[in-house]
């Protein structure tokens, strides 16, 4: 079982290449990206909605709208299993 993955960096170059280094990998999906915390949260919900969980996020600190540390925080009531790098 492939491990999934959230990235979420503000950086367009930097989260599609660590999505396509990660992807290359084969052990790992990407479930999908933001580029700031908000969105993050948006799409946490709506794979919750589908009953799909990401194992992990990938997860800027510095970050427009919502910044990574409080995305953090939220995350952990969302999906508290979800492990954040």
């Amino acid at each position: 079982m492939k491990i999934s993955i959230i990235i979420c960096d503000d950086e367009d170059l930097f989260r599609e290449g660590l999505h396509l280094l990660i992807e290359k990998n084969g052990q790992y999906k990407v479930l999908g990206e933001a580029d700031n915390g908000q969105d993050l949260l948006e799409l946490l919900s709506g794979l919750s909605r589908q009953g799909v969980t990401a194992d992990l996020v990938l997860m800027d600190v510095e970050m427009p709208v919502m910044k990574g540390t409080d995305a953090a925080r939220r995350v952990r009531e969302i999906s508290p299993s979800t492990r954040i790098i």
